[in-house]
């Protein structure tokens, strides 16, 4: 490995087999310890979490991202406000070096508007998550023209 390769964007990593030193792990994984390694000197922050933003400083509202786990990409796009795809992990460790990503997909402002209003009255409690389901089966793209909730 080139050592004057180095990430130039705060990089973190998805977890890897094991995160505690354990020889009987260490074992049947015996790549792993090398691969930290390469890592570490390209510049990796070691957390090794699927939620990254919840161990370092996250990224900011419109922050362009190259991550790959798919509940970290949801949570950037929806909570955060950061944009990005679910990308290949070749694509972000390439993204993580130079600093870059593709601009495509949710990346662009114009593919992240909403196709559908939906207005609620709510008289009782309702489990949000069947209402995500109902909602996206009678909307009007799934060839229903409406619902009454």
């Amino acid at each position: 490995m080139d050592s004057k390769v180095r990430f130039i964007v705060p990089t973190t990593l998805d977890p890897m087999p094991f995160a505690e030193k354990d020889d009987f792990l260490s074992k049947l994984f015996p790549g792993q310890e090398i691969l930290e390694k390469q890592y570490e000197r390209l510049g990796i922050i070691p957390n090794y979490s699927c939620a990254p933003y919840l161990k370092e400083q996250g990224p900011n509202r419109g922050d362009i991202l190259a991550w790959v786990e798919s509940s970290a990409v949801v949570f950037a796009n929806s909570v955060l406000g950061a944009r990005t795809n679910l990308n290949s992990g070749l694509l972000d460790l390439c993204s993580s070096i130079l600093g870059k990503t593709p601009d495509f997909g949710l990346t662009k402002g114009k593919n992240r508007l909403g196709d559908i209003r939906v207005l609620l009255k709510l008289n009782r409690e309702v489990e949000f998550a069947l209402l995500g389901h109902y909602v996206g089966r009678f909307s009007p793209k799934s060839g229903w023209e409406g619902a009454f909730l």
